[in-house]
């Protein structure tokens, strides 16, 4: 499945109004349910070119401060609902994951950046569609280790030179929040 087939069905369902952040969860799923076991297989492994694509050191970092840290298992979530956001957003952030930040301000779902029902779908669908999850072989298989230059995601200063738009905007939004606690104490 190529990517504008693949980014065609996942964009089906995100909400109109994409700072609602409303995924159509079931009727993705049945969409996939209706899929040949084939097709299934494509999808998935075409969802997990695109997962490839945005693990890179950068993007962990822009996770890292959207979600106040991330492990591994977090980080892939985060891809998730990343993609969940839809291609344009999605395409976005792999190329430029401080575009986050432009981002965010309108986002009005809620503050868990994780989507581990979307990436769960395709196995659903194909263990719904064949009885198991035996044959659930992919083309695709996850990158090791994350593309780009190595840094330390844990290091505020690193983060600030490499992401300085979303670090900007959580330093603010930490502010505000320490701010609002000195009043409420008054």
């Amino acid at each position: 499945m190529d990517p504008n087939a693949f980014w065609k069905i996942i964009d089906t369902f995100v909400s109109d109004d994409k700072s609602e952040a409303e995924y159509a969860y079931a009727e993705f799923a049945e969409r996939l349910e209706a899929m040949s076991r084939a097709d299934i297989l494509e999808f998935a492994s075409a969802m997990r070119r695109e997962l490839n694509t945005a693990h890179t050191w950068d993007m962990w970092g822009a996770a890292y401060l959207i979600c106040g840290g991330c492990a591994e298992e977090g980080f892939a979530y985060f891809c998730g609902w990343l993609m969940a956001q839809g291609s344009e957003v999605f395409r976005q952030a792999v190329d430029h994951p401080d575009s986050l930040a432009e981002y965010l301000p309108d986002y009005e779902g809620d503050d868990v950046f994780e989507d581990e029902a979307l990436l769960a779908a395709p196995l659903a669908a194909f263990e719904e569609k064949t009885g198991s999850y035996d044959g659930f072989e992919l083309t695709e298989r996850p990158v090791s280790e994350p593309a780009g230059e190595q840094w330390d995601i844990e290091e505020l200063g690193e983060l600030e030179a490499r992401l300085p738009k979303l670090y900007a905007y959580f330093a603010a939004e930490e502010s505000d929040a320490e701010e609002e606690g000195e009043e409420e104490e008054l």
